[in-house]
C-alpha cells in the first residue's frame, strides 16, 4: 500500500512578513545531533546533574534546547556510563506545530559531555 499523497514530505519554509519561517517537522535530524554533541553541558550542583541549554541548531531560535540529566558529577567525570538523552527544539517561535507541540520539531539523541571531555 502506498502512502497517502503528501505523507512523509517535509514541509517547505513559509514566507511571513518578509522572513522565511521553517515549518514544523517532527524528524530526527543528523545535523541537530552533531551540533548538540559538540556543545559542552553545564554542571548544575544545585539540582545534581548536567544541563544543556541554548539555541536550536536548525531554526536558530534562542532558548529552544533545555535538557537536564540527573547524575553525580564526580561519577560522570570518572567515566560513568550515561545514556544518550532526548533533545527537541522547543522554541517559542511559530513553526506551525500541531496542537500541544512547540518548536521546529527537530530532535535527536545526544551524548552529555562536560568541559575538557
Amino acid at each position: 500500500m502506498e502512502p497517502a499523497p503528501g505523507a512523509n514530505v517535509p514541509k517547505k519554509p513559509e514566507e511571513t512578513e518578509g522572513e522565511t519561517v521553517l515549518s514544523y517537522a517532527y524528524v530526527q535530524d543528523k545535523q541537530f545531533v552533531e551540533v548538540l554533541n559538540a556543545r559542552t553541558w553545564e554542571e548544575n550542583s544545585d539540582y545534581g546533574g548536567l544541563v544543556l541549554q541554548g539555541a536550536c541548531p536548525i531554526c536558530g531560535h534562542p532558548d529552544a534546547i533545555d535538557v537536564f540529566v540527573p547524575i553525580v558529577i564526580a561519577a560522570f567525570k570518572a567515566g560513568a556510563e550515561v545514556s544518550k538523552e532526548y533533545a527537541e527544539c522547543q522554541c517559542g517561535e511559530n513553526h506551525n506545530p500541531p496542537s500541544g507541540k512547540s518548536g521546529c520539531g527537530r530532535w535527536g539523541l545526544v551524548s552529555p559531555r562536560v568541559g575538557g571531555g
